[in-house]
């Protein structure tokens, strides 16, 4: 089996969003986060155990993405060029994105401060000259910066890494997320920066959408434990099954610029995709349909039929005991062959079951994650 294909956060290193990063969780075995060289993220009690949590493939849960590489630093090195062609081409430039003394305070927010060390020298250098940049008080080694120029250069770092390691990319800010889909450097900063949307640029996989719809709109993740998601990242074969059977159907629907009629379609599929894992779970319910809904024996109907409202009627296990006295009053060779036929479709419909690209709900649904009817958002 391939290995499955890990998710980069982005734009931020803190991951505050619970229900978000426990449903990315389920759908990715491991989640990457973009950080600085020796930096510790200062986390919630959950997430720093999700970081120190091993998973598949004995890899942390939550794990980091070391900005030193070549892919990054080709990556810097394009931001450099643009931002120097912006500075010289556009006298409002600097103006506009420069960094006012309201956002020099202690404790401001992730969206506008970038660590020094996500910078090469060249290009801390280009953003300070220009007072797009400066240090923000009492936090060594961080940098106030425009939040648009912050979402830029971090949606062209989590391009370039995507790229190198093969992920797909993660975020709880969808508005910036199909830029960075395009995983060319200029084109994101384009985009971002200037409101230019590349042709062909891509749009989020619609076989993960659908995967995270079937599972949020179906299950209560909330419930589930940091020991629940670190079993259920053990779980890859079924998680490989299950997003081959989405990506399947994913295919069905047809290309679209509406996002409205997107997710309707998508909606819609993962509708049907529960509704089928419901179907295919080995309930008494559907053994018995299947049981009796097939001749096991060439018997008079009338004897087959009195032996199935004799079970309709009953329902408990006496009853049961007691039909099956008279199914040996009937015929014994009946009997056998009821019992036999049982066992078979039983067996049949357990195999279905471990075999099927549904499976890892039951598992979920299994962690303690109940199904239920989610009210509107």
């Amino acid at each position: 089996m391939p290995a499955i294909q890990d998710a980069l956060y982005y734009p931020n290193i803190h991951i505050t969003n619970h229900r978000w990063l426990k449903t990315n969780l389920l759908t990715f075995p491991h989640i990457l986060r973009m950080t600085p060289h020796n930096y510790v993220p200062d986390d919630d009690p959950m997430i720093a155990k999700l970081s120190r949590a091993m998973g598949a493939r004995g890899k942390p849960l939550i794990d980091q993405y070391d900005l030193n590489t070549p892919p990054v630093y080709r990556a810097t090195d394009i931001l450099l060029r643009k931002l120097e062609y912006d500075l010289n081409t556009d006298p409002d430039f600097a103006k506009k994105y420069s960094v006012g003394d309201a956002w020099l305070v202690e404790g401001a927010g992730s969206e506008f401060v970038l660590h020094e060390n996500k910078l090469g020298f060249a290009l801390r250098d280009l953003l300070e000259r220009n007072r797009l940049a400066v240090p923000v008080n009492d936090e060594r080694g961080w940098l106030a910066v425009h939040p648009t120029l912050v979402s830029a250069f971090m949606s062209c770092v989590a391009a370039a890494a995507s790229k190198e390691r093969g992920l797909e990319i993660v975020t709880d800010d969808g508005a910036i997320h199909d830029a960075v889909a395009s995983f060319d450097t200029s084109a994101i900063y384009d985009a971002i920066v200037h409101g230019r949307k590349a042709p062909g640029m891509l749009k989020r996989p619609r076989r993960t959408r659908l995967a995270q719809l079937v599972i949020i709109n179906n299950f209560d993740v909330d419930a589930l434990s940091v020991n629940d998601l670190i079993s259920m990242s053990q779980e890859e074969d079924a998680l490989f099954d299950f997003r081959q059977k989405v990506a399947a159907t994913a295919k069905k629907i047809p290309e679209m610029d509406s996002e409205e009629e997107l997710q309707s379609h998508l909606s819609h599929h993962a509708e049907r995709l529960f509704e089928d894992w419901n179907e295919s779970r080995s309930s008494m319910s559907g053994f018995a349909k299947r049981f009796f809904g097939m001749s096991v024996v060439k018997d008079s109907e009338s004897t087959i039929g009195d032996i199935v409202k004799g079970f309709a009627s009953y329902g408990t296990a006496a009853g049961a005991g007691a039909v099956v006295s008279q199914v040996l009053g009937y015929a014994p060779g009946l009997a056998v062959a009821l019992v036999i036929r049982g066992l078979t479709v039983f067996a049949d419909m357990r195999t279905a079951e471990k075999t099927s690209g549904l499976r890892y709900l039951t598992l979920l649904n299994k962690k303690g994650a109940a199904t239920f009817v989610p009210a509107p958002l």
